[in-house]
């Protein structure tokens, strides 16, 4: 439980807020000072979702995080953590058009690709669709092989799947800072690496579709470069899929004392590609001194 301060910035006679804090049970009305309405109120911990009543009429503040509430109207909503330094990763990946799949709130959704069986704009539509009804502030995507599949058919696949992924931001060697930590998410076939070709670059996550070579890997399926970029950078998180037989978490101590945690977190089964393994959470807690912008991988703890 938090103390938090709600604000309606706009016109209004009577406001009011109300969200699943209370259960929709009751309104709590807000008070104007200094031409903005507010109220403070204790709130649990978790994400939840409120709407204004303004003059009995139903709204949400569109300068902040919104989410669709399932019935065709828009709520707004709002992730009260225990400790502001504590960052939530959600990982996900081979969910293979399963769209239904229930994933744990947090702060950044990263899918590692093979969110689609062909890759075809029917699906890519779906997905976009699915992580619009997500609570979490950002949404990260890598592409994997059943996306690439239309690269016979579409010259430039990332491009296309990135007009149709509006929900969704779509690393292919490409960096991102979010709450401070720089991600790097490989190129889909991780044999050209241009970017990230660095030794000791300031990246706290990695993001592929393949796997390191014989890490959570298995027939040798993983990638030789990404390994080799893995072992100079030593990032706090790498995450990844594509091989379903190997889920699951493993921890890899370097000759410098530095760990990188390992995440695959393939969805499905592959015979039956039916959902069978659960999200996999990573906290990322920021040291209190460097919680503005961290850049410094040494001042963050991984759990």
């Amino acid at each position: 439980m938090r103390e938090i301060i709600l604000y309606w910035p706009y016109d209004g006679i009577n406001v009011y807020v109300i969200g699943s804090f209370n259960n929709w049970n009751s309104r709590i009305k807000m008070i104007k000072k200094n031409n903005i309405f507010q109220v403070s109120i204790f709130i649990p911990c978790g994400i939840h979702q409120y709407k204004f009543i303004v003059d009995d009429i139903w709204c949400y503040n569109i300068m902040q995080s919104i989410i669709d509430d399932g019935f065709g109207g828009k709520n707004n909503i709002i992730n009260v953590k225990q400790d502001d330094n504590e960052i939530l990763i959600v990982h996900i990946s081979d969910t293979w058009g399963n769209f239904h799949q229930i994933v744990p709130n947090g702060d950044i959704l990263i899918h590692t690709g093979n969110f689609t069986k062909n890759g075809q704009d029917h699906e890519l539509e779906e997905f976009n669709l699915w992580l619009q009804k997500q609570p979490h502030s950002f949404k990260l995507v890598v592409l994997g092989t059943n996306e690439i599949k239309i690269a016979n058919q579409i010259k430039n696949p990332i491009e296309h799947c990135k007009k149709i992924l509006t929900n969704a931001i779509i690393l292919s060697d490409d960096f991102i800072t979010l709450f401070g930590l720089k991600i790097y998410g490989f190129e889909w076939s991780a044999t050209c690496i241009n970017k990230l070709n660095c030794n000791n670059c300031d990246v706290d996550i990695c993001i592929s579709h393949k796997p390191p070579h014989k890490i959570l890997d298995i027939f040798d399926c993983g990638s030789i470069c990404i390994l080799n970029e893995i072992k100079k950078i030593q990032p706090k998180l790498h995450l990844f899929g594509n091989i379903c037989e190997k889920y699951g978490t493993l921890k890899q101590k370097w000759e410098n004392n530095k760990i990188t945690k390992f995440s695959n977190a393939s969805s499905i089964e592959r015979n039956s590609q039916n959902i069978v393994n659960l999200p996999l959470v990573h906290k990322i807690i920021l040291d209190k001194d460097h919680q503005n912008h961290l850049q410094n991988l040494n001042h963050t703890n991984i759990n």
